[in-house]
Order: C-alpha cells, then sequence, then structure tokens
C-alpha cells in the first residue's frame, strides 16, 4: 500500500509537470538534507468554453541528501564543483520523478521538455545556491528567466536583525533566548526543568484560576529553534504568558539546596533581572509578532511568475 501511495503521488506530480506551461523551482537546505520543490501553472479549460484560466499547484520534488551518497564516492569526485554537482543533482531529480514505474527509465524528451517550462530559480542565500541556480540557467534549463534568493528567507533575516542591533533589547534577547546558558533554552532542553515549569503552571493556576492573559491551560514547551524566524517570534509571547511560572520555578531552583551553587547564583540573577526586563520583553514580543504577521501575509502575496494568468488570445491578435 505504501508503494502504491507513492506512485499515486508520483504520477499526481509527473502529470502537473508535463502539462504546465510555467515551472518555478525552488531550493531549501536543511540540515543533511536538500529539499526541492516546485510551482507550476496549470492552464485548464472553462466548463462554459469562455477561455483558458491557469491554475497553480505545488509540491515537493525531490528530497536530496547534500553531498550525494558518499559510499559511492572516490576522493577525485571532491574535485567537481560544489554548486555544479548540486545543478546535476537537481536534473537526476527531475528525471527521477519522470521515471516509468516499469521500465525504470524516463523519457529525455519529457525532461528536457520540463526543464525548458523553468522560468524561475529561487534559493536561500549561501552562494552555493544561488551558483547552482546559475549553472542552470546556462546548461539544461535555458529559459531559467530569473534565478535569485527566496525573499520569504531575506524578509526574515531583515526583520528579525533590527531588533539583535539595539543594544537593551539585544542584551535581553542573549540572556534569555541567544547564549550558550540563555534562560529559554536552559529550560526546554531540560525534561526535568520543562516538568518542574509544568508543575509552577499548575499551582499558579490552581491558586489564582489563571495566569497572565487569562491562560488557563499549561504549556509544556516553549518550541523555541534559533535557527528559523518563526521559531523565535512565536516563543516570545509564550514567554510573557507563563513569565509569573518562570519565575516561580526561579524562585524554587535558587532556593534548591541540592543544586550546583552556579545554578542557583545563576538563577537567582534572572530572578532578580526580570522585573526589570518586563517592558522589554512585552515590546519584543509585539515587535515580533507584528513582523510574523507581515511574512506569513508577504508569502501567501508574494508575486510568482508561475502565477500568472492565461487567456486565449483574441481573433484579431
Amino acid at each position: 500500500m505504501i508503494r502504491i501511495a507513492a506512485l499515486v503521488a508520483r504520477a499526481r506530480k509527473t502529470r502537473l509537470l508535463r502539462a504546465a506551461r510555467s515551472i518555478t523551482l525552488a531550493l531549501d537546505d536543511r540540515g543533511g538534507y536538500r529539499l526541492a520543490s516546485f510551482r507550476c501553472s496549470v492552464a485548464d479549460s472553462e466548463p462554459d468554453g469562455a477561455g483558458v484560466q491557469a491554475y497553480v499547484h505545488s509540491g515537493c520534488l525531490a528530497v536530496l541528501r547534500r553531498g550525494g551518497d558518499f559510499s559511492t564516492k572516490t576522493l577525485s569526485d571532491t574535485d567537481e564543483d560544489y554548486s555544479k554537482a548540486m545543478a546535476d543533482s537537481i536534473v537526476r531529480a527531475i528525471e527521477r520523478i519522470m521515471q516509468c514505474p516499469r521500465t525504470g527509465m524516463a523519457d529525455k524528451s519529457e525532461v528536457d521538455a520540463i526543464c525548458k517550462n523553468i522560468r524561475m530559480g529561487v534559493a536561500d542565500g549561501a552562494a552555493s545556491a544561488q551558483k547552482c541556480l546559475k549553472f542552470l540557467a546556462v546548461g539544461p534549463m535555458p529559459n531559467l528567466l530569473h534565478a535569485g534568493r527566496d525573499r520569504a528567507h531575506a524578509l526574515r533575516i531583515a526583520t528579525s536583525g533590527p531588533l539583535l542591533r539595539e543594544d537593551t533589547f539585544k542584551a535581553w534577547w542573549d540572556d534569555i533566548f541567544g547564549d550558550r546558558h540563555a534562560l529559554v533554552p536552559d529550560i526546554q532542553n531540560s525534561v526535568e526543568w520543562l516538568a518542574k515549569l509544568e508543575l509552577c503552571q499548575k499551582h499558579l493556576n490552581e491558586c489564582s484560576g489563571v495566569q497572565v492573559s487569562d491562560l488557563t491551560g499549561i504549556a509544556k514547551s516553549l518550541s523555541f529553534a534559533k535557527q528559523r524566524f518563526d521559531s523565535m517570534a512565536g516563543p516570545q509571547f509564550v514567554f510573557c504568558v507563563i513569565l509569573v511560572a518562570i519565575a516561580l520555578l526561579l524562585a524554587y531552583a535558587a532556593s534548591d539546596e541540592r543544586a550546583t551553587s552556579e545554578v542557583r547564583k545563576r538563577a537567582r540573577r534572572r530572578l532578580e533581572q526580570m522585573p526589570g526586563q518586563v517592558i522589554i520583553a512585552g515590546l519584543s514580543a509585539s515587535y515580533a509578532d507584528e513582523a510574523l504577521r507581515f511574512v506569513r501575509r508577504f508569502d501567501v502575496a508574494e508575486h510568482d511568475p508561475s502565477c500568472l494568468l492565461y487567456t486565449s488570445p483574441s481573433p484579431r491578435d
């Protein structure tokens, strides 16, 4: 059943790629893997025959291991330009998805036609990824009219940067989120501290009925990921909402004689700093929330050449 589901998913994608008039290619490296996704416009006739309208579809083209399969490589293989090897892997991914399930072969003419229909390529700011797009534009994808940086990545960096360039906010951010022993990562990376934080929230709910902002539930995770802007913005609001519970946790840690002197000293220092950081934490969370709302709206409204509507020419044309 898994194999059937995979074949059906591949058949749907190949049908879209064959029918597409315009394709956008997007590359994104995530850890040890590279995600190649696509967005394409497919012209479908309307039922009344009034014309042709473009419908936009998107999907995953391939998930590739960065650097390929090292078990089959030799030292001389590393002499090849990394970006050129990346470009070749994208073409092989198209060939693989176009393979016939029965013969395991891909029609070269179909692969060439799909490559020629790719009009736009975007990637993150990595120099190797940008160079890869240039290799594709001068090689197997001659109609790739624009190869550039993914504006969604650029916008996330642009909105998060100004906050960290202001000295007061940066000092607070480093102490709470950024440093090696920052408060939030220390709590999030410890099963014991997370369990104690849940108990502190439970205690507050039992005593007051709610936490900050009418929160009656218990936040089980701060879901913080330093490398992703979306996971930097959201946890700041969670931090503000459970601030009292975190203060209770720090007070418990500072008075726990079983803990090391370093842990007690760090907990006490952060607890004493909290009253002066309340406004900073709230302003930072509000800014991050507004920036994230803008980024998500931009992601939806971002112009893409594959989204252009197509209408059949008039008799005069």
